[in-house]
């Protein structure tokens, strides 16, 4: 997988990843709340993409509160990380503060939440989505 050093001298970022964005649109579609946390075959076709693409060899994720699938992620995470098919450090993972959020009062709550959803303790990068 080809990586770039980013300026902090030692994050290394994959160039590729999967943006996971199309699973926001089905899941409009399918009528589902963001972050519901319902079950439902969706959720379940994102957690199987990112499991997927892990094996094969991806190690960015990219995501983002608005899009509704962070939840299924963290599922796809929690799992692979148990089987031992890859550890957290491996992983380059980007979500997004969406519109709605901007205040600055708003910011960490939200990634917060996000990590929340994600299951992890930290994201490699927190963007503004939309700034």
């Amino acid at each position: 997988m080809l990586t770039v050093q980013l300026n902090d001298g030692h994050t290394i970022m994959p160039l590729f990843g999967l943006g996971t964005a199309a699973g926001a649109a089905a899941a409009q579609a399918a009528g589902e709340a963001l972050a519901s946390g319902r079950p439902s075959p969706v959720s379940e076709e994102v957690k199987a993409a990112v499991k997927e693409a892990i094996a094969c060899g991806y190690r960015h994720l990219d995501t983002a509160y608005v899009y509704g699938v962070e939840a299924s992620i963290g599922a796809a995470l929690r799992e692979v990380f148990a089987e031992g098919t890859i550890r957290r450090e491996e992983l380059f993972v980007t979500t997004k503060l969406f519109n709605s959020h901007h205040a600055k009062a708003d910011v960490e709550p939200a990634c917060r939440r996000s990590l929340a959803l994600l299951g992890l303790d930290y994201v490699d990068m927190y963007l503004m989505h939309w700034p």
